[in-house]
């Protein structure tokens, strides 16, 4: 590779005009011209975020992290580092930030939205640097489009795509390190690109295509593809092989059981990744009217009209393929770039949000690159066979464009700011999209707003008349309204459709406790601990039902074992004192609401019975 002080000066990397001096003086220009552009670059990241940095909890932000005892549990920092997350993901790196986040921060969210902007812009920054040792053009400039683009917002606001803003740092580190091998045949760069791609995939599996990626490279400088290039990308199609396999092997208990986004085969699920791809490669070209999440792309047949996406994207390979000795070589590296890392995160297995859909902005947070990248070679290329005299207003209009783009992220960023504010957007875009009707509605209910929450839980109803799902949000608003026999009335119908659901067994026992209907309460709550084992609020309730039954001894035994699962409830705490208290064992029920006052000051009941555990 030629050094800095021969190769052509670029957009992003030189002034335009000559400068009289030494060369030294020139390479401190370009220097403190780069710390600008770094510093621009950092100042527009944070003005387009800044309204997310404000921002609460969002979606399931709860469960990977204020109600996960893995990562709510003090001493449990070994356990994320060997056991899944959870949610039936192992993504230890990522589990191993969040423990150490909760520690520092607990449920204060600011800390967690700027972890999550400093790792985004520290990839934009080594993204550049990555642009710049591929010699495209514009540099900075592709590296400003990854930065403020629009569908970057939901990895960034979204405090549970930390796996996505985490995993990318070193898998940017990974592509240094092996141009370091490749152009200046430093063998450690080798071992390091090999390191670095392990501390990606422990992060998440989103860039398992990097060896495919290795071979596109070698392809797209030299035209072909050698035996050691196949070499030397063997052992990170082993380490992708690896991290997939343990991707997709399932762990622990998923609260997100996987559904069928496809019922009509292979050919069929194939057919609804042609119309997902398609789709994101849209949002990604045309970021308007963005949403947190867009209704499912499921096909059922597998009729020619269905592939037409892959009809499409066969004939855009065969047009590009044809023009490889020109334009067509970089147009197959930037779209190729952006489809190959789709890969991973579609597949053929469903899991956590592809339940529900395969259109989500987060998933081309990787392969956005490809298109950034052709963004900065095409600006440059135009701007190249411009006249000189016509080269700064060439400039200034792909700033412009950069622009616009930041200015509708910075828009898409306010709505990020809390759960209702994100769902109520979203549904104002599409009514009909159930996913947006049910978050917007069990927003409502957190925010104690029951009545507005059933209209939106009933419209969902009225779309899928079937849906176990919005029967249990419907009984839960009916509930919150004090309309407990309607509630319990709607939990047995969630219950009829998915028999399997231990949440809904939880809330139907709790429904029955507030009625007064003690036994059958108990009974429901056993049921939802033979359904999920671990379920440490069903154990507490049912420790509930039956001390209120009397059966103190017996419920001491179920709050045990919810304080085992969860030993930094207060709550439980406090109802194993009670029923120690019923027990006459006053010396250890005083210990349990001496504990639930460490844990929470502000608790009364604690002191209440430390009032009655007294001399």
């Amino acid at each position: 590779m030629a050094s800095s002080s021969k190769r052509k000066a670029t957009l992003a990397e030189a002034p335009r005009v000559s400068v009289e001096g030494s060369p030294s003086g020139t390479a401190q220009k370009n220097e403190s011209l780069a710390r600008l552009q770094s510093l621009l670059l950092i100042a527009l990241g944070i003005w387009i975020f800044a309204p997310a940095l404000r921002g609460g909890w969002l979606w399931d932000d709860d469960k990977y992290i204020t109600r996960n005892p893995l990562i709510t549990d003090p001493g449990a920092f070994w356990r994320v580092l060997s056991w899944p997350d959870g949610l039936g993901n192992y993504d230890p790196l990522t589990s191993a930030i969040r423990w150490l986040q909760w520690q520092c921060w607990g449920d204060h969210t600011f800390g967690y939205h700027l972890t999550n902007l400093a790792l985004h812009l520290a990839s934009a920054l080594l993204l550049w640097r990555l642009f710049e040792r591929l010699r495209i053009p514009c540099a900075w400039i592709g590296a400003l489009v990854f930065t403020v683009h629009p569908v970057m917002v939901e990895s960034v606001a979204w405090i549970a795509e930390l796996k996505n803003t985490l995993s990318l740092p070193p898998l940017l580190l990974a592509m240094l390190a092996f141009l370091d091998y490749t152009e200046r045949g430093r063998r450690s760069g080798y071992f390091r690109a090999l390191g670095w791609f392990v501390v990606s995939m422990l992060a998440k599996t989103a860039g398992l295509m990097l060896p495919v990626i290795f071979l596109g490279y070698a392809w797209w400088k030299r035209g072909k593809v050698g035996w050691n290039d196949l070499k030397a990308s063997a052992p990170f199609f082993l380490v992708a092989l690896v991290a997939g396999l343990v991707s997709v092997f399932p762990h622990g208990d998923s609260s997100n059981p996987p559904e069928v986004v496809a019922t009509g085969g292979w050919l069929a699920r194939l057919a609804s990744l042609g119309w997902a791809g398609l789709f994101l490669l849209g949002e990604a070209l045309f970021p308007v009217d963005l949403m947190p999440a867009y209704p499912g792309n499921a096909v059922e047949t597998s009729a020619l009209t269905d592939m037409a996406p892959w009809l499409l994207l066969a004939g855009c390979f065969w047009l590009c393929w044809r023009k490889r000795e020109t334009w067509g070589r970089a147009a197959l590296a930037g779209f190729g770039f952006f489809l190959i890392n789709l890969v991973p995160v579609f597949g053929f297995i469903a899991i956590n949000d592809a339940t529900m859909t395969w259109s989500m902005d987060h998933l081309v947070y990787l392969p956005i690159i490809g298109l950034a990248a052709l963004f900065a070679a095409g600006a440059g290329a135009i701007i190249k066979r411009l006249p000189p005299e016509g080269r700064p207003l060439a400039e200034a209009a792909a700033l412009l464009i950069v622009a616009g783009i930041a200015f509708a992220a910075r828009g898409y960023a306010t709505k990020f700011t809390d759960e209702e504010t994100l769902w109520r957007y979203a549904v104002e875009r599409n009514p009909h999209f159930i996913l947006a009707q049910e978050n917007l509605g069990k927003a409502l209910l957190v925010n104690t707003q029951p009545e507005e929450a059933q209209a939106h839980f009933e419209e969902m109803l009225r779309l899928q008349p079937q849906r176990a799902a919005s029967h249990y949000d419907l009984g839960k608003a009916l509930v919150q309204m004090g309309r407990i026999e309607e509630g319990i009335a709607e939990y047995r119908r969630a219950l009829s459709l998915d028999p399997t659901n231990a949440e809904a067994e939880n809330n139907l026992g709790v429904a029955l406790l507030q009625a007064n209907r003690l036994s059958e309460a108990a009974a429901h709550f056993a049921q939802a601990i033979r359904l999920k084992p671990g379920y440490a609020i069903a154990y507490d309730n049912l420790g509930t039902a039956q001390a209120a039954m009397g059966q103190y001894q017996t419920a001491t035994d179920n709050f045990a074992r919810a304080l085992e699962l969860t030993p930094r409830s207060a709550e439980a705490h406090d109802n194993m004192g009670y029923a120690l208290l019923k027990l006459g064992r006053k010396d250890e029920a005083e210990k349990y609401f001496q504990r639930a006052l460490q844990i929470d000051p502000d608790d009364e009941k604690a002191r209440d019975g430390l009032a009655k555990a007294g001399p």
